[in-house]
Parts: structure tokens; sequence; C-alpha cells
């Protein structure tokens, strides 16, 4: 029996047995019948019995259908939901529509055992192929259950090595700094009990959950800088999924490992900068082709930046090589880094010319290379980089005109082409360049006159042009361009025009107008520019007063020296809270300087000298915290009352020469400070050993005073100094060998013209700095010819840009016989030893020898006796040797003949002998008054010879003359000339044969033999006529 059930009003129920089928509607037979009457009378037998068909599932009597497809006719679907065996012989087919009804058919068998059938016996896989749509979905979820089996565990193991690669670095850094306090380096969140991606520093990826990046970045402080050394990172290279690193402005010493970058082959930011990283860069670095941003600058990298290795850094974006010492061209490799946007390779030592493959790198829009060697000119392809925003090729050796290209560049918004040898007058179609904010052509030797069309560049704010060969007249438009901030027009050959008014449109923050050859008062228009940061008037003429508006306007750096300026300057000045470089050297201001000078907190510089000061110094100067020079030399300053410094003040430059100072030699001067210069004075009395609490004392010079006593041993334990002049006062005793026991440092020694005694120690070889080439700078913090932009990078003097020049005294030395200044310029190469005017004596120790790099030695006007050492030949740098004035007996060394870099040698006034070495510059030794008053000496240079010459001359004379008498009569050489005469004229005296036979059979033909008859006797004629008449001859000339 077949029964449906539906939940539709006309649910109806089909049931049969074998024979028999009945339909039930509500429990209700509707319908009876077998199977072909039902299907006749079309009624919902039949219709149930279609939709079977409908389906495609046959014949509803085969109760083994299976029914499970899906299907969607006229908006029914029906789906099988279940197939169960009820019991016996019946079965349970269940389908749904989409209409809410359900029906039920139950098929009952009263056949009995007929109708039961047996389990098929594959039945197992049966029941696989009926589930074979479910396998790979079943497959697929065994796998991924391996797989998160697998995955989970060995996440885990890998985070937890992250995390041991982390703390060990951080427990490396915390040893470095004997610290265990994490909150140092800002890793206090650090630790093994919570997520690393929820530390400080770091960062994760958002699906991978890797380290992904690690800002290491300014990890010192100021209480903790500790220079770490290299092989901290390993455990950083250990975590491979780092994309980003950032180590920059950190004290990491020593080279950059290879191997560990070659771990992170991830990495797409690599920050580096502001650190000691030395040695060169590791070819691995070049291998990491995801690399998008490197930055290695501020370090002390050398060599060559990739040599031969082949870069794949074809997706670099950002590339910072500035600031290291990298000393090769630029490499062919970087042209092909075509999406370049930023380059900076400035601050290196690169040499070579700028290649026309620039013009393939069009993405650029920072070019970079200041301050290296390179020459030729600008090629003319830079006018490729249609992007480029910022180029900058200042301080180096280009050279020619600027190719027209570089008006092709319309986006240029900063051009920097200072200190090169440019030579062209500035083109007139400059002014198309409209984006141009910074135009620096500044130290180059551009001609002609200020272009018109500079006036069109509306966004200009800064023009330096100082330092050329412009002239003409200054225009009065330059201060019509509204955007201008910063003029720097001094150095040429241009004229201001007094007469012309100004009225500014402009609001300048710098203005230089230094040899401009402006006159009369400073001009007033000045005052209007509320904004002035910095005035620069110096080498003019102007005169007058220092103005009271100038005093009360809120100024930076006022820089008015090598003017005709009188009085006095105001104390208002002092009261400007901005006011950090006051220089008014070489003019005319008189009086005292201002009680309230102490006011001015911010002064760095305070250049006065050359003026007519006089008075005591206010004391309030040594309140100034940041002052870093002094320079009152050349004044009429006196008294003996002088500041006293904070022990921990910034002031390392002092210059208080040429004044009228008494008393005993001040000392209360920082423990930072280089430079003392306190010579030309009245000082007296000893050197004081507070001198030694000056630590980093690299100059000291008290010449022309009047200091007494013995010289002091504790010269040993300033181990920084490199210049000491102690010239013309009144020392005495003798120099011990502890006063140069430490000195590896000193290069110049001036003890000349004092009481000293005894004899020169032999010590005097530890001068270490006097046996090299004079390489090192005197002054490493700078002091001479200072330029304020060099100071900036150097010692962070100033955050603005200025830049003008620091005057420092010559040192004056008795150089080639004659007192004369050594400028700053050379005094970092000089290596001099004067011990002249003193009362030493015993022998020159050959010790002296050693003393490689001196090029100026001068004992003379002591007491010294014995010979001149051999060693003095091995002085090759020497220019001057004055052994004068002595009690020196001997010879002069023949090994003076090497000394190549010799001017000047004076041995006057010695008791010495013997003949003058020849050869080299000794040749040029010829003033007869740097050998007067030897007695014994002989030689070229002074035209008087030496007795074992002329009896070398004799008897070579001699033997020239018996060697004539015997062979006078016979010449060799006409031997050769006279055989090959006589034989080829005996070739014309032969018969003429019949025919070619008669040769031929002829073996000795007689015309052979009398060649050879007639060569010999020519032969012996030539070489009797030859001896002759020749050998007279050559006799006559050799006398001459």
């Amino acid at each position: 029996m077949l029964r449906w059930e539906s939940e539709e009003s006309n649910s109806q129920v089909v049931r049969r047995n074998v024979d028999t089928i009945a339909v039930l509607q509500l429990e209700q037979v509707v319908e009876t019948g077998n199977h072909e009457e039902l299907i006749a009378k079309a009624g919902a037998y039949a219709s149930l019995i279609r939709f079977q068909q409908m389906v495609g599932d046959g014949d509803i009597a085969n109760t083994s259908t299976r029914i499970t497809n899906s299907l969607s006719l006229r908006r029914h679907s029906l789906s099988t939901k279940s197939m169960s065996v009820l019991s016996g012989s019946f079965r349970s087919l269940s389908y749904q529509y989409s209409t809410g009804s359900e029906c039920h058919i139950e098929v009952v068998s009263n056949a009995g055992a007929d109708w039961k059938k047996s389990a098929p016996r594959n039945y197992f896989f049966r029941l696989l192929k009926l589930n074979a749509p479910e396998w790979p979905y079943i497959i697929l979820g065994i796998v991924g259950s391996i797989l998160s089996g697998i995955i989970l565990p060995t996440f885990a193991i890998i985070m937890s090595n992250l995390i041991k690669y982390l703390l060990q670095f951080k427990s490396s850094l915390l040893n470095l700094y004997n610290t265990s306090n994490s909150s140092v380096a800002g890793l206090e969140s650090w630790n093994s009990s919570s997520d690393c991606c929820t530390w400080n520093r770091v960062v994760c990826g958002s699906h991978s959950g890797d380290i992904t990046a690690l800002h290491l970045d300014l990890l010192h402080t100021p209480d903790f800088e500790v220079e770490m050394i290299s092989r901290i990172l390993e455990p950083i290279y250990g975590i491979k999924s780092l994309m980003l690193l950032n180590i920059s402005n950190n004290l990491i010493e020593g080279e950059i490992s290879g191997i560990g970058l070659a771990n992170l082959t991830k990495l797409v930011h690599l920050d580096m900068s502001f650190n000691n990283f030395n040695g060169s860069i590791p070819p691995q670095l070049f291998l990491l082709k995801f690399l998008q941003f490197l930055d290695i600058s501020y370090n002390n990298i050398q060599g060559e930046i990739m040599g031969n290795v082949s870069a794949d850094f074809t997706k670099l974006v950002h590339l910072d090589m500035s600031w290291n010492g990298f000393n090769c061209s630029i490499p062919a490799q970087l042209y092909h880094m075509k999406f370049l946007e930023f380059l900076d390779l400035s601050h290196n030592s690169l040499v070579g010319g700028l290649s026309s493959e620039i013009g393939k790198l069009g993405n650029l829009v920072t070019l970079k290379l200041d301050e290296n060697y390179l020459y030729g000119n600008i090629p003319v392809q830079i006018g490729n980089l249609t992007k480029l925003r910022q180029f900058s090729i200042c301080q180096n050796k280009v050279s020619g005109p600027v190719p027209d290209s570089i008006l092709r560049l319309k986006r240029l918004e900063s051009l920097d082409m200072r200190s090169n040898y440019l030579q062209m007058q500035i083109p007139n179609e400059i002014g198309t360049l409209s984006n141009i904010s910074t135009l620096v052509l500044s130290k180059n030797s551009f001609t002609g006159v200020i272009p018109l069309s500079i006036r069109n560049l509306s966004k200009l704010e800064t023009l330096r042009l100082q330092d050329n060969m412009l002239s003409g007249e200054i225009p009065s438009w330059l201060f019509d361009i509204e955007t201008l901030k910063n003029l720097y027009l001094g150095g040429n050959k241009l004229i201001w025009n007094n007469n012309v008014k100004i009225v500014p449109k402009c609001i300048l923050s710098q203005l230089s107008l230094k040899s401009c050859q402006i006159s009369a008062d400073i001009p007033e228009w000045i005052s209007t520019q509320k904004n002035l940061d910095v005035l620069e008037l110096s080498d003019n003429h102007l005169v007058g007063k220092f103005p009271p508006w100038l005093a009360e306007m809120d100024i930076g750096s006022i820089l008015l020296s090598r003017n005709e300026l009188t009085g006095s300057i105001p104390s208002r000045l002092f009261q400007s809270p901005s006011l950090s470089i006051l220089a008014l050297s070489r003019n005319k201001f008189s009086g005292e300087l201002p009680e309230n000078i102490g006011d001015g907190k911010k002064i760095k510089l305070l250049l006065l000298s050359g003026n007519n000061f006089s008075g005591a110094i206010p004391k309030s100067i040594g309140d100034i915290p940041l002052l870093m020079l002094l320079d009152l030399s050349r004044n009429r300053f006196s008294g003996n009352t002088f500041p006293v410094f904070d022990p921990d003040c910034s002031l390392f430059y002092v210059d208080l020469s040429s004044n009228e100072f008494t008393g005993d030699i001040p000392v209360s001067f920082c423990t930072e400070t280089g430079i003392l210069a306190l010579g030309e004075n009245q000082f007296s009395g000893n050197l004081p050993r507070n001198l030694t609490n000056l630590e980093n004392l690299e100059y000291l010079d008290l010449h022309d005073n009047n200091i007494s006593g013995d010289f002091p041993e504790f010269i040993s334990q300033m181990s920084s100094l490199q210049v000491l002049s102690l010239r013309n006062n009144s020392l005495h005793g003798s120099l011990s060998s502890n006063s140069f026991s430490n000195q590896s440092s000193l290069r110049i020694v001036d003890l000349s013209s004092n009481n000293l005694v005894g004899s020169i120690p032999s010590e005097l070889k530890n001068l270490k700095g006097m046996t090299g080439s004079g390489a090192s700078y005197l002054i490493s913090r700078g002091i001479d010819n200072i330029e304020v932009n060099w100071i900036e990078a150097k010692i962070s003097l100033f955050r603005r840009r200025v830049t003008f020049t620091i005057e420092m005294n010559d040192l004056t030395v008795n150089w080639k016989n004659a007192l004369r200044g050594l400028s700053s310029h050379s005094r970092h190469i000089y290596s001099l030893l004067d011990l002249s005017n003193n009362k030493l004596s015993g022998d020159i120790p050959a010790s002296l020898g050693i003393l490689k790099g001196l090029k100026l030695l001068n004992i003379s006007n002591n007491e010294l006796s014995g010979y001149i050492p051999q060693s003095f030949g091995d002085l090759e740098s020497i220019e001057t040797l004055d052994l004068s004035n002595n009690n020196i007996t001997g010879t002069i060394p023949q090994v003076f003949r090497k000394l190549n870099q010799l001017s000047v040698l004076d041995v006057s006034n010695n008791k010495l002998s013997g003949k003058i070495p020849q050869g080299g510059q000794m040749d040029t030794m010829d003033d007869l008054s740097y050998y007067a008053n030897n007695s014994g000496l002989c030689g070229i240079q002074i035209r008087v010879k030496c007795l074992e010459d002329e009896l070398t001359t004799d008897a070579h004379e001699k033997e020239g003359d018996d060697v004539d008498e015997q062979d006078t009569w016979f010449l060799w050489e006409g031997v050769w000339i006279g055989f090959p005469l006589g034989f080829i004229s005996s070739r014309n005296l032969r018969p003429t044969p019949v025919d070619a036979q008669e040769v031929e059979d002829d073996e000795e033909p007689w015309f052979l033999w009398t060649g050879f008859t007639l060569g010999f006797s020519s032969s012996v004629l030539t070489a009797y006529l030859s001896g002759y008449f020749v050998k007279p001859t050559q006799k006559y000339y050799r006398h001459r």
C-alpha cells in the first residue's frame, strides 16, 4: 500500500497491496484500482506518478529507486529528505515542495517473503558510491584538520623563537648599558609573559601574525650614550619575516653584517642612518630585491659603493648614502634604477664626472651630490629629469658652463651649485623656472649683471650669488620680490648705489651685502625689516656710530667687521633676546665694553678684535652660558682681573693677545677650552699648574710676555696639546726629559729667546706629532677661517645657515731666518721645533732625525758642540734647518743631498770644515752668508775649490796627456772608416764580364783580392791621418 500525506487541504494518501491500489485523502479513500486503471482516471494517483516521472525516477512501483536530485519545475523544488527501511517490506520516501506541502509515500507489500531481498554483498562500496559527491569535502576536511594540527604548534614554536631573539637583543642592550631598567631604551613592554605583537617598537602582520617591522631607532638616552658593537644586532637578523628595520640614530660601531642581511630577504625598508658603521658595504645588501627604501647616511662606510656587484635594486625608490667616506665614481648600476625618486650621495669623496646616463633616471625628484670631488661638465641629459624638484651639486669641482637643458626643469624648486668652477653669465632665461624658491650660485665664476628675469620668480625665497665676478649696480628691484627672505650678494664687483632710496616690499630674514662698496652710515631702510635675523655688511666703507635703531632690533647675527665705525657699543644691544653673533672686528670702536654684556645669554660668538677698546674686561662675560668664541685681541684692554667661567661652559676659543694685561696668567676658563692665545701682553710669574685642568687644550700661545721660572714638567700632562709657543719670555732652567714623555700630539713647539740651559733632551723623539706628515687638523672642532655652515655641521653651533669668516691671528714664527706669521691655513699641516736663542749646550742628539715630519728645525744661537748627526738626512720634510751660531765641528753630512724639500740651510758661525754636499737641493744653497765664518768649508756653493778636487783634476789631466802621447799617431776609429771605403772603391776597378757565365765559372775573381788589399791599405792610412789631426783637437777642447 502506498500512502501520500500532504499538509494541504486536499492531502491524499495512496495505499495499495500487490493487486489493488487505494488513494486516501484525509483518511478517506478517494480512488481504488490497479495501476493501469488509476492512470487512466488521471486522478491523484496519476498526478503523483507523472510527477515521479518528471524527476527522472521511473516507475513508482520500483520501490528500490533512490531519489536524490534537486530540480526546479514551475517554482516547485523537490529534494531528497530521507530514506529509510521501516520494517520488513515497508520503505518510506519523503518529498518536500517549496510550497510547504509534504508528501509521505509508504509502500506496503503484502507479498510477504517474495518482496523481501537480502542486502547486497558490496554494500560498503555501494555506500561509498552513494556518497561520492561528498568525498572532496571529506578529504579537504581531513587535510585541513591535519594542517591545523601542524600549523598551530609550528606557529607557536616560530613565535617562541622570535620572542627569544627579541629578548636576547634586549638582554644584550641592557648589559651594554649596565642596567636592568628596561625603560632606558623604551623596551619595558618586552617580556615573555605577553604577546610580542603588543610590544613597543614591534609591528606584526594583520593576517599572518609574523613580526614585519622593528623600530629600534634612538635606543640610547643622554644618560646612556654607550657605543654599541654591530654584533648586538645578530638576534635581529634571525627574524626572517621582517619587512621594515629601523636602527637609525644609535651609536652602533663595526661593519655591517652581510650574512645577517642575507637572511632578511623580505626587507622593503632599511634605515641604518646616524650610526658609526665602518668598513665597506657587504655585497649581500644589493641582493635584497624587494628593497624600496635604503638609508645608510651619517656613518663611516668607505670604499666603493657597489663595486662589481650586480645590484638587484630595480624596485628602489629612496637611496641615501650621504655623509660617509665612499671614494669611488658613481656606479653605473645606479643609472638603471628607473623607479628611483630620491638619491643623496652628498658629503663623500666621490670622484669622476657626472655621466650622461643620469638622464635615464626620469623619476628623480631629489638629486643631492654635495661636497664630493666630482669634476667635468654637467651633462646635457640633466634636462631629461623633468620631475626634479631639488638639485644640489655644490662644493665639487664641476666646471664649464651650465647646460641650457637645465631650463627644461620646470618643476625645480631648489637649485644649489655653489663652490664650483662654473664660468658663464647667468642666463636671462633663469626667470622661466617659475617654481624656484631657492637659487644658490655662490662661489663660482659667474660674470655679467644680475639678470632682470629673476624678478619674475614669484616664489623666490633665497637668492645667494655671493663670491662671484658679477658686476654692475645692485638692482633695486630685488627688494620688490615680495617672497624674498634671504639675499646674499657680497664678494662680487657689485656696487651699491648710495643715492637710491630703497622701500622694500619683501620681508627679509637674512641680508648679506659684504664688499659692496657701501659708504656713509648704515642704511636706515634696514630698520623696516622687523624679521631680520642675519645682517652682514662687512668689508665696506661704513662710517659713523652704531645706530640706536639697530641696537633695538631683535637680530640674531650682526656682522659689521672691517669698516670704519666709531664710538662705543650701545648697552641696549645686549638686551636683545636673540643676539647670538656679534662681529665688530677691525673698526674704530673705543671706550669700555658695557657692563651688561653678560645679559646677552644667547651670544655664541663675540668678536671685537682690532679696535680701540680699553679698560678691564667686564666680569659679566663669564655669565654668558653659550659663549663659544671670544676674540678681544689687538685692543687696549688692561688690568689683571678677568671673568670667571664655569668649568662646564662651552667656551673653546679665547684670544686676548696684543693687549696690555698684567699680573698672573688667568686660568679660570672652561675645561672645553681648546685655544688659549695670551701672547703679546705683560703677564708675569710662573706658568700656572692649573693649566692642566684645561683637558682639551690644543693651542697655548704665551709668546712675548714676562713669564719666568723653570720650564715646567707638567707640560707632559697636557696630552691634547698640539701648539706650544713660549717664545721671548724669561724661562730658565733645563729642558727635563720628563717634560715631553707623554706628548704624542705636539706638532709646533717654539721655546726660542729664553734662558734655557743644559742639553737638548733626546726624549724629543717621543713627539709623534712631528714624525708624520701632519695630516691631522690642528683644532678638531675648527677655529680658523670658520664658516658658520661648517660649524653647524661639525659642532651644531647654529640652526640657521649663516656664512662668514672668523679670523684667527697668525702664529709668529722664525721661518727662513725671518719672523713671519704662520697662517691658520698652514698650521694644521705644519710641524716646527724652535729652540734658538737660548743657552743650550752639549751634542745635538741624533734622535732628532726621527722627527721626519719637521718642516722647520731651528737650534741656532746656542752653545751646541759636536757633529751634525748623519740622521738629519732622514728629515725628509725639512724646509728650514738653522744650525748657525754654535760650536759645531766636523763636516756637513753628504746625506743632505737627499733633502728634497730643503730651501734654507744656515750653518754660519760654526767650526765646520770639508766639502759642502752637492746634488739635489744642495746645489741651490748658494747664499754665502749661510756658510760664513766656517774657515774649513769648500764647494761650488761658496766658490771655493776643495783640495781633493784639485788633486783629482791634476791626476786626470796628467793621465790624459800620457795617453795622448802614446797613441797620437794612430786612431782605431780610422780602421772602421778606411776599410769599407777601400773595398768599395776596388769594385769599380773590376773588368766588365763578357757574359754572366764567365763570372760564375770563376770561383775567386781577382777583384775580390784587390778589394781586400785596397781596403786594408786605406784603413791604415785613415787611422794614421785621423790620429794625427783629430786627437790634438780633442785634447785642446778637453783642456778648455
